[in-house]
């Protein structure tokens, strides 16, 4: 492939037993209208239904553009997750996420976000507002997460675990070596990755809908399971987050410790643990942003520093 042809943008998308829904969602890929190449990588995680060979049918019409990896054995269950196999293939500078139960509704949805980030290079991903439906499509709310303006996300408020950004209008930068897991929640663990390189930004403008249906693997599952994973992601994230930031990585470990575990047991290792490593690796940009959280906890105003996005 030469420079010419060379994608600038990879859309990863993972799917499994998605067969009601993957068609809109890779239609939502195939309308973007661009000013640059693109790339459509696709991840069948061995699904028992219809999908894989709903996507061989695009596959067939568009193979330079649709690459696919259709698996045998489920690589979820084994403990890899389908989202990061995707982004060590693309080739793109930017990646564009989407799972094959959630679409995009806007063509120009790429265009845009890339026009951003090119813009603004301190700037590590971007997202929009998302609207919420049903398996049947209904609108269940207008905007996933009430985004009604737009947010410059300074790295700090990402590094402590800002969850405001729907994982479906994610388009970041491909800075390679996407840190491996196992754990659940891959995009919080993508988030606080990429808070190492820039901060990030949100619009309002409403450019998808994210999808809860009887199959998601996140949203159905019970209260307490839920519970124990953000428990363990958020015991891993320090170790992605660099020096300047990890104290809050802590500190939001040592929140969530507090407030949301109902161990008891975990609760007693967490707590005392997570405080002394917030101490032990704060640093002044931490400090006056902990400092922020707490006046605006209690004073409701924030004085958060914001990404210079144009």
């Amino acid at each position: 492939m030469n420079e010419s042809t060379k994608p600038l943008l990879s859309i990863c998308c993972t799917t499994y037993n998605h067969e009601n829904y993957i068609a809109q969602t890779i239609d939502g890929f195939l309308m973007q209208l661009t000013s640059f190449p693109i790339e459509i990588l696709i991840h069948d995680d061995a699904s028992t239904d219809r999908t894989a060979d709903i996507i061989r049918r695009y596959e067939v019409e568009q193979p330079d553009t649709i690459k696919v990896i259709y698996q045998s054995e489920n690589q979820f269950s084994k403990g890899k997750r389908p989202m990061l196999l995707n982004f060590k293939r693309a080739q793109g500078e930017y990646i564009a996420f989407c799972e094959g139960d959630d679409y995009w509704t806007d063509p120009y949805k790429l265009q845009k976000q890339v026009e951003f980030l090119e813009k603004n290079p301190t700037v590590a991903f971007c997202g929009h507002a998302v609207k919420q439906i049903d398996a049947d499509g209904t609108t269940l709310q207008e905007s996933q997460f009430n985004i009604l303006e737009d947010k410059h996300l300074a790295q700090e408020e990402i590094a402590f675990g800002h969850l405001g950004v729907p994982t479906l209008s994610l388009l970041f930068r491909n800075y390679g070596n996407f840190p491996s897991h196992s754990l659940i929640n891959g995009d919080r663990v993508l988030l606080s990755f990429l808070s190492n390189f820039g901060g990030g930004y949100l619009s309002k403008e409403n450019m998808g809908a994210r999808r809860i249906h009887p199959g998601g693997i996140w949203s159905l599952r019970p209260l307490k399971e839920q519970i124990d994973a953000r428990t363990l992601t958020l015991s891993k994230i320090p170790q992605l987050i660099d020096s300047e930031r990890k104290s809050l990585a802590y500190f939001r470990f040592f929140i969530h410790s507090i407030k949301e575990d109902y161990s008891w047991k975990r609760k007693l290792k967490n707590i005392p643990l997570s405080f002394i490593m917030t101490l032990f690796w704060l640093r002044p940009t931490s400090l006056r942003f902990i400092f922020a959280r707490i006046k605006k906890k209690f004073y409701g105003t924030s004085h958060l520093q914001q990404s210079p996005c144009q």
